[in-house]
């Protein structure tokens, strides 16, 4: 930073991690103390600097801080949180609110359509740059409507995580639309949003659907035998912070001593979350269901087709079934 380039005369330079310099909780930083003073003397006239860190708001009292303020070379940027992992949602309040506020200053037109910005939140995500020329290209065209923003996406892309959702949901529609998309061209994409080659889409999806009814019947027996089968009831898990209230201090505790006392449980080493799911899971499926569907698994060797077509339409039929049981 004090050192004058000789071949571009302004810089910009970038620290990717400075939570060390700046101050956890209110307590100081004696490495963002002596920053400070380096930094007094440093000419900034041709150096812009980004420090980019975890802290989640503003450092109020920090030497470093001061010391930027001081030569007018500070400026914080809040970052949005991701939404939680129980919010069941791509994008949280705090990552919409700067959407649209990127909306507003590069295609303000378009806020006035409501399902044209909700189209745009669907089909991108927190995905600014994307989306913000999206909505410019929007605003050149004329037409501003959902229809218009989802042709422009192209046939979009289901996440399979998703799939324990919708089983979890027993959400019909959603797994209609999920199918549908890929059905009509859309990519199937994994648990980092990476698209999956379609020759494994088969022996994924298998995989996935054989493990989540595998463990939703193993949940079930274990709460035959530790006396949690009322627990089992889709409304009660679906009540807000169930999680809290009653899964973590009342059920796992019982759930995981039956479960550790097994030894070969399908549900042995998983996480409380991971438990939590398996229960709701097991909640929203009945045993026959399961032991339907994990029939028409091997039946059918979902896990054993690797072209796309025919593990859509495998895939498909095994969970639309399982949701329209009764």
């Amino acid at each position: 930073m004090a050192s004058p380039s000789l071949f571009a005369p302004d810089r910009l330079f970038v620290v990717p991690d400075a939570s060390s310099y700046l101050p956890k909780a209110n307590k100081p930083s004696a490495e963002g103390a002596e920053l400070a003073g380096t930094i007094a003397g440093i000419d900034f006239t041709s150096v812009s600097a980004v420090l980019t860190s975890t802290v989640g708001q503003e450092p109020k009292k920090s030497p470093l801080v001061d010391a930027m303020r001081a030569i007018g070379a500070w400026t914080w940027l809040p970052c949005p949180e991701p939404p939680k992992p129980w919010d069941q949602t791509r994008v949280s309040t705090g990552e919409r609110r700067v959407l649209e506020g990127l909306i507003r200053r590069i295609a303000p037109a378009v806020l006035g359509h409501s399902d044209a910005v909700e189209a745009l939140v669907e089909a991108y995500g927190f995905r600014p740059r994307e989306l913000a020329q999206a909505a410019a290209r929007l605003v050149i065209s004329g037409e501003i409507t959902r229809a218009a923003v989802l042709a422009q996406a192209g046939p979009g892309e289901s996440p399979i995580k998703q799939i324990e959702d919708i089983l979890i949901a027993r959400d019909g529609p959603a797994a209609a639309r999920f199918f549908a998309i890929l059905a009509g061209g859309g990519m199937l994409v994994d648990w980092h949003n990476e698209p999956i080659d379609a020759a494994a889409w088969g022996p994924l999806l298998g995989g996935l659907l054989g493990r989540m009814l595998r463990q939703s019947l193993a949940v079930r027996g274990h709460a035959q035998r530790c006396g949690l089968v009322g627990e089992l009831d889709v409304r009660c898990c679906a009540a807000d912070r169930w999680y809290q209230k009653r899964f973590k201090d009342g059920i796992l505790p019982r759930l995981q001593t039956d479960i550790d006392a097994s030894g070969d449980s399908p549900l042995g080493g998983l996480s409380a979350w991971q438990l939590h799911r398996a229960f709701r899971l097991a909640a929203a499926i009945k045993t026959a269901d399961a032991i339907q569907a994990l029939a028409a698994l091997d039946r059918w060797g979902l896990a054993r087709l690797h072209t796309r077509d025919d593990a859509v339409t495998t895939a498909s039929a095994i969970v639309l079934k399982l949701l329209s049981a009764t």
